[in-house]
């Protein structure tokens, strides 16, 4: 799978100039096949070792799960050219004192792919989100994306910047009855909970709605 992708969804301002660097961003995807010594170079701390729960997205036909995770400050400036990062992948925005770098080192598996109904590709898509009150909100859609039928394994390094400490998921895009909460910084899967109105996203059934005039 050479050519699979895991990718934000975004887009570029109409008056971008093609070729500029891309603008930082909160969640950073890059570094197909890094190990877990390149991953503590770009970062600046040593990774740990995850459980190996894996997310199962049925509908696609992939798997997921998070092999190690390292917590820093931001990225190491002498690591980022070789990893592409600020010329053809965006930075992760800087951190402030309320904040930290997640960096996940994760493995897709194609067990068994389904090409997408659209036809011509194979994508699997999820979402990452925060834990948060009732309200908040940060949530980011990624895809896997291959034109050819994908097989084996890839890894690539996701890097969010979440407040410190923050309950981080990864959820499946599928729509199943209780889909289940892959703990980002444990690699461990936790059934969501029964208020759960997104990845992340734990809501009362009575919130109220928006005020009417």
């Amino acid at each position: 799978m050479a050519g699979l992708a895991l990718v934000t969804l975004g887009c570029i301002g109409p008056l971008a100039d093609i070729g500029d660097p891309p603008p930082p961003a909160s969640t950073v995807v890059c570094c197909a096949g890094y190990t877990l010594v390149q991953m503590a170079a770009l970062v600046g701390a040593q990774p740990v070792e995850s459980g190996h729960d894996e997310l199962t997205l049925p509908v696609q036909g992939f798997r997921v799960r998070i092999e190690a995770v390292a917590v820093s400050r931001g990225v190491r400036a002498e690591a980022t050219k070789a990893a592409g990062l600020g010329v053809d992948e965006p930075l992760p925005v800087a951190v402030d004192d309320r904040s930290e770098l997640l960096a996940v080192l994760v493995s897709i598996t194609a067990a068994d792919p389904l090409e997408d109904p659209s036809g011509g590709h194979w994508r699997a898509g999820m979402f990452v989100g925060v834990v948060g009150p009732p309200g908040f909100r940060q949530e980011t859609t990624l895809y896997f994306s291959e034109k050819k039928k994908p097989k084996g394994t890839v890894t690539r390094i996701l890097m969010t910047v979440v407040p410190i400490g923050s309950t981080v998921v990864m959820c499946t895009r599928d729509e199943v009855a209780g889909p289940p909460w892959l703990n980002v910084r444990t690699g461990r899967v936790t059934p969501a909970p029964a208020d759960a109105r997104g990845c992340g996203q734990r809501e009362s059934l009575r919130s109220p709605g928006p005020s009417r005039s």
